[in-house]
């Protein structure tokens, strides 16, 4: 994490608040939501910034649609997949739980859902 990065951003979005309460009626053609928008994301990806995770991680999670939450193939499906293998074993998706198993079951399983709720890199 860039303190002096998130610190800018942070200017930057100050800026664009004092701007948008100095004009109530209307937003000048200066200050756009598209800036704002902008920023916040960059603000985001810099204090969140996404886990690299290995490849056998990508290849299970890409048998779901992570973009669904409650569904049995989206989130709430891959995040109880995990749970099992760190919990019980015994999952369909030995690759990933071998390498769960002999990479430290409990801050992997941590990573894992970290990955799955904010999005990941995969190695390459």
């Amino acid at each position: 994490m860039n303190k002096e990065k998130i610190v800018g951003l942070s200017d930057r979005l100050n800026e664009i608040v004092y701007e948008a309460n100095r004009h109530p009626n209307g937003t000048p053609d200066c200050i756009t939501w598209d800036k704002a928008v902008y920023a916040i994301e960059a603000l985001d990806k810099e204090v969140h910034p996404k886990v690299l995770m290995p490849k056998v991680f990508d290849e299970f999670a890409n048998q779901f649609d992570l973009t669904k939450q409650q569904d049995e193939q989206g989130l709430d499906g891959a995040l109880e997949e995990v749970y099992m293998m760190y919990m019980h074993g015994g999952s369909i998706y030995d690759e990933l739980e071998d390498y769960m198993r002999s990479n430290g079951d409990e801050n992997f399983y941590c990573k894992c859902v970290n990955a799955l709720i904010n999005g990941y890199e995969a190695e390459k």
